[in-house]
């Protein structure tokens, strides 16, 4: 539900842009002189356009503001009233905030246009900038998705933007008729005829291009998102991709009845001679010629507008599906890094083993301790088969508070040695007293012989003083202490999907660290959160020149001295603002550093 709720926003502003496309398209694409000039009250039908054309302009910003406070929430973990004070940070050192800065430009831009627009409407210049803006703000629709995750101008994004102007032309137009040109000339009767012949012959041209797009691109995105057919078919992207597959094929009949039956028939109602096909075309009409005759005596000028009315309709629910694909992770995706049926914290299509987590007192306050009993099943519900020490310990346990500062990392051997028994059992018992009431993310990674398992559960702590919001900061060298941190990433931009190597430089008093030693098997365990406490992802890092294992299952065990320079592998599932916590033992003494970055 909350996936629906977040895509309406999405939603209208992109029906608004391919509105404000469809109709500068009809206006300067469809609409010859000629054909402008011989309309009854042309200047009514523009006037008419150009007040629609300024609410959906006023409704793209009023959209825009609000994708960007969701956006902003998602990637901070807050409240949308609480994400206020951040804005000025994610403007200024994030992706999606420079990118949306240029939306804003363009839209303001628009505004200006259409008003000088309405006073020049015979003229095509302002249609034009009013129509390169508007590819525009589409452009920054395609670098704030899926498609920008390699990067800017890519052959992906350049794919995206095209696809989206597609669509935007055919729904923008479709929507255009529906709502301003026809229902003007419907009322006008004959005295239209022959601009109603035009405009069905003129649209269906267009449309056929765009179409053409469409076509073409969707092989790139069915490539590139989808996968394969078991991922179209079993993942929530697929799915979404299946309906938007269904809808399209839909609208390609009923586009083809008003192609090749309402346009010829409306010419010869106009008085124009029979519009010309190709070969194929020919040979199927000609087949299709006794079907044609008794559809002649009953089709009506009405027709054509009933018909696009209904691709219209047809072509909200294409949007919809749009708006709600931006939002799913692509199914190629769950296809990265399977981990053992988790995608580092979301689940894929294989079912993984239940983890559940037994408090007392069940009701957790803050500031006394509790204990925690940690159950593995399998899907049967029997205690989890196979479980082996990973890094000199059973299992490893990251909590992680609402503030994103809150950290803490225990395991059962620090409370007592772990007995056959409790392998058995696949129970572990842990203990923690939580200082602050809020929310905390309890992160387990486990291992059998064979696989390893991240699994999360949330835990609520009432009374007491509360945990404050998370604090943003993207600043890539801190100071802990006596101890100068800075971390780098390969690619400089985080993409979600794609692995990233974390670059980890330590610093002591201006010099160079180079007698860390390894901690629990590893020159550093590196534990990553997202800021709305919904993923979770537990690695390792290696030192400099070592391979980074893809499933983080097996690498060298460090030296007894190493520095300064550690590598650590991870993949953000989704994108949004992640907390960064490093550990390392230096000097007898476990140091945490902790970073935040800004996944796209």
């Amino acid at each position: 539900m909350n996936l629906f709720i977040h895509s309406i926003p999405l939603w209208a502003e992109l029906l608004s842009l391919a509105f404000c496309i469809g109709t500068l398209v009809c206006r300067s694409l469809v609409f010859s002189p000629v054909l402008i000039d011989v309309i009854p009250d042309r200047d009514n039908l523009l006037r008419r356009m150009w007040i629609l054309f300024g609410i959906a302009v006023a409704v793209m910003l009023a959209g825009s503001v609000v994708d960007f406070l969701a956006r902003t929430s998602e990637m901070s973990g807050r409240p949308i009233h609480a994400v206020f004070p951040l804005i000025p940070a994610v403007i200024q050192k994030t992706h999606f905030g420079r990118v949306w800065i240029i939306r804003i430009a363009a839209l303001i831009l628009v505004s200006v246009m259409t008003v000088i627009g309405r006073h020049f409407s015979n003229s095509g210049f302002p249609p034009y900038v009013l129509l390169s803006l508007a590819a525009l703000i589409a452009w920054t629709h395609s670098a704030t998705g899926h498609a920008a995750d390699r990067g800017d101008f890519t052959i992906a994004e350049i794919t995206d933007w095209l696809h989206l102007l597609g669509a935007s032309v055919w729904g923008g137009g479709l929507f255009a008729l529906s709502t301003v040109f026809l229902p003007f000339l419907e009322k006008r009767g004959v005295r239209v005829a022959k601009a109603l012949a035009g405009l069905a012959a003129g649209f269906s041209r267009t449309a056929g291009v765009a179409v053409g797009v469409i076509a073409l691109t969707s092989l790139h995105h069915a490539w590139a998102y989808v996968g394969g057919m078991e991922a179209l078919e079993e993942t929530p992207y697929g799915k979404i991709v299946l309906a938007k597959i269904v809808l399209f094929l839909l609208l390609l009949v009923l586009a083809a009845f008003n192609k090749y039956f309402m346009v010829p028939f409306l010419y010869a109602k106009a008085g124009f001679p029979a519009p010309r096909h190709g070969i194929a075309v020919g040979f199927l009409m000609s087949v299709t010629t006794l079907f044609e005759r008794r559809l002649q005596n009953r089709l009506t000028a009405s027709w054509f507008q009933r018909i696009v009315k209904t691709e219209a309709f047809l072509m909200l629910a294409v949007f919809f599906c749009v708006s709600l694909l931006r939002h799913e992770i692509p199914a190629s995706h769950y296809l990265h890094h399977d981990h053992a049926g988790h995608l580092n914290g979301v689940p894929a299509p294989v079912s993984g083993p239940i983890v559940s987590l037994e408090t007392v007192p069940a009701e957790i306050e803050a500031g006394m301790p509790v204990k925690i009993m940690v159950r593995i099943e399998d899907k049967t519900g029997r205690p989890l088969v196979g479980l082996v020490k990973r890094h000199e310990r059973i299992l490893h346990a990251v909590i992680v508070g609402q503030d994103l500062k809150t950290f803490a990392y225990i395991h059962p051997e620090d409370f007592g040695p772990v007995t056959d028994e409790m392998v058995g059992k696949a129970s572990f018992p842990l203990r923690y007293a939580f200082q602050k009431s809020g929310d905390y993310l309890v992160g387990l990674d486990f291992a059998t012989r064979d696989k390893l398992y991240s699994e999360t559960v949330l835990l609520q702590v009432v009374g007491g003083p509360a945990l404050r919001e998370a604090d943003i900061d993207l600043s890539r060298a801190k100071d802990f202490g006596p101890y100068h941190v800075t971390l780098a990433s390969t690619p400089p931009r985080i993409k979600a999907g794609e692995q990233t190597i974390l670059s980890w430089h330590i610093e002591r008093k201006g010099k160079p660290v180079t007698n860390l030693q390894p901690y629990l098997g590893a020159a550093m365990h590196v534990s990553a959160v997202s800021a709305n406490l919904q993923h979770f992802i537990y690695t390792h890092g290696v030192l400099q020149g070592e391979p980074h294992a893809p499933d983080d299952y097996d690498h060298a065990v460090p030296p007894g001295r190493f520095g300064p320079d550690i590598e650590s592998p991870v993949l953000f599932p989704v994108g949004g603002i992640y907390a960064i916590f490093g550990q390392v033992k230096h000097e007898g003494r476990v140091l945490l550093f902790s970073f935040m970055v800004d996944v796209r």
